[in-house]
Order: C-alpha cells, then sequence, then structure tokens
C-alpha cells in the first residue's frame, strides 16, 4: 500500500486592514473616469494609479494614518477633498 501524504493548511491570506477610497466628480456631480493620481501614505509611500472607469479607486494597505491625495493632471484649485462617512456600498 502506498502512503497516504499529509494534507497542509493553507496559511489565511494576508488582509489589509486600512483602505483609501478616492472617488472623483465633476462640477455637475458626474463621475470623472481615468483620472490619475497620486497617493501618499502615511509612511511616506507614493501610491501611483487611475481612477477606474466610474472615476473610483480603493487603495488597500496595512499603514494606519491619514494620507494625501493629488491629481497631477488638475489645477489644485479645481478640486476639493470631502470625507465619507465609510467604505463605498458595494
Amino acid at each position: 500500500m502506498s502512503e497516504a501524504s499529509a494534507v497542509q493548511p493553507c496559511s489565511p491570506a494576508e488582509i489589509p486592514s486600512h483602505w483609501v477610497e478616492i472617488e472623483l466628480h465633476d462640477d455637475s456631480g458626474f463621475l470623472v473616469p481615468y483620472e490619475e493620481y497620486l497617493l501618499t501614505l502615511p509612511n511616506g509611500e507614493i501610491v501611483a494609479g487611475y481612477l477606474d472607469e466610474n472615476g473610483f479607486a480603493r487603495i488597500e494597505t496595512d499603514t494606519p494614518g491619514n494620507c494625501e491625495i493629488t491629481f497631477p493632471n488638475l489645477d489644485a484649485r479645481s478640486w476639493k477633498y470631502e470625507r465619507s462617512d465609510g467604505p463605498r456600498p458595494l
């Protein structure tokens, strides 16, 4: 008889405990898709990316604290930050 191999349990996937959600609207309230963003995390790491077709991005991180967001192709006076009360409904 052959020896049965032992089943090794999988380690749980690392799930980031913090995240940042970005949503960009124009003056009429419409979402702005594909805009480039730069997100500076509390540890100084810079995450660069583009909003999706819905003007949205979610960046997951293990670093708690405040972040800084910029849109390098937009005049800083043309947009404003608004804090949300929680995660975006899926």
